[in-house]
């Protein structure tokens, strides 16, 4: 049997939304839920007196908002701000706020690089590339990183690619993809590579980069279908409508035809694209 839980306060009309993550709470459950879940990405700019005065006013607590101010003026740690708010309802067990409270006691013994990190990933996770990239090039750049593994390290460049081409260009983002290739060795990250060197159309490193990977003929037409099926789809509304409409064959069970124009219709489209790419 689950266990019962009393609802703390009363259910708001306006939401509380919590600044980094847009996330939008009515109530001092959800409130709970989305710290204790959240726990990564809670920091002390997380609570602002703006939360005391939602609590008091929306929730109708105002005991509870006078404590968490009290808190908050006299600089208490993140860590007497989490569990006081956790201990104001019933969502979680004394035992899960232990276990959240020994995590959290984990993070603080964390080297500053790892948290910064940490913070990188929550900035691309939630759209601020623009922030993202400052926190993973500083973390590049930086001698601390040397605790981190040739994978993990790779894996950082893999994040800054995916910054670099939300902002500045997929061209920018190239190079960070195949310095994180060359130290994390994910497929994953070698088709990203692969993609925005056709992209940027830069063919002649396209053509080197599939000849020192040893990527395969059919790879190489698998990767540029996916990217030209993409570009249809962002770039030419009514060609994509056409092959979208083409899935009607396939569901009456027309597979072969289907997968016929399909074809038909990338082999057109990348023949038009590459003309464009060698003139």
């Amino acid at each position: 049997m689950g266990k019962l839980i009393f609802c703390t306060g009363r259910l708001a009309d306006k939401p509380y939304v919590f600044p980094f993550t847009k996330t939008q709470v009515y109530s001092m459950d959800e409130l709970n839920y989305y710290i204790y879940n959240n726990i990564y990405l809670i920091t002390e700019d997380t609570f602002q007196y703006s939360l005391c005065d939602w609590i008091e006013t929306e929730l109708e607590l105002p005991e509870i908002a006078q404590k968490i101010r009290g808190l908050l003026n006299h600089r208490n740690s993140l860590k007497d701000i989490v569990v006081s708010i956790l201990c104001c309802a019933d969502y979680y067990t004394e035992k899960e706020i232990r276990e959240l409270i020994h995590i959290m006691e984990q993070i603080e013994r964390m080297p500053l690089i790892m948290k910064r990190k940490i913070k990188a990933d929550n900035y691309l996770k939630y759209g601020q590339y623009g922030n993202a990239v400052v926190e993973y090039e500083s973390i590049v750049e930086a001698e601390e990183s040397a605790i981190f593994s040739q994978v993990e390290y790779g894996d950082i460049y893999h994040n800054l690619a995916i910054a670099k081409a939300k902002t500045v260009s997929a061209s920018e983002a190239t190079k960070y993809y195949l310095l994180a290739y060359r130290r994390n060795q994910r497929q994953e990250s070698l088709n990203q590579y692969l993609y925005t060197l056709i992209l940027s159309k830069n063919t002649k490193e396209y053509e080197n980069a599939c000849e020192e990977f040893s990527v395969t003929k059919e790879q190489q037409e698998q990767l540029e279908e996916d990217v030209f099926t993409k570009e249809l789809a962002a770039l030419d509304i009514e060609e994509y409508a056409k092959i979208d409409a083409l899935t009607e064959w396939k569901k009456q069970g027309k597979v072969a035809q289907y997968y016929r124009e399909l074809k038909q219709m990338i082999r057109d489209y990348k023949e038009i694209y590459r003309k464009g790419i060698l003139s």
